[in-house]
């Protein structure tokens, strides 16, 4: 797995008193599948495959902080509750 750093990009963004953007993390790996293992979502974006597995998870999570160390850039942002707790995720394509 890939080691996580800080990149100098602000952490969190927050949308409302609910919810904020911040980073992709590591113990994200554990929740991923329980949030992605749904045919529906891999029928609606064709890239998230189904069955959803936590090797699947690993592979994501170590993609987006290889890229971010590479980059320096974010691309991909996980959705969380503000009393913590992801919900789910959004990406940027970046080329």
């Amino acid at each position: 797995m890939v080691e996580s750093q800080r990149i100098n990009i602000e952490e969190h963004m927050k949308i409302d008193d609910e919810i904020y953007l911040g980073p992709i993390l590591t113990e994200d790996i554990s929740h991923l599948p329980e949030l992605l293992n749904d045919k529906y979502i891999h029928d609606a974006t064709h890239s998230i495959p189904h069955p959803y597995r936590e090797a699947d998870a690993v592979a994501y999570v170590d993609q987006v902080k290889l890229f971010e160390q590479s980059t320096g850039i974010r691309k991909d942002y996980a959705i969380r509750r503000s009393q913590g707790g992801l919900i789910g995720g959004v990406g940027l394509l970046y080329q």
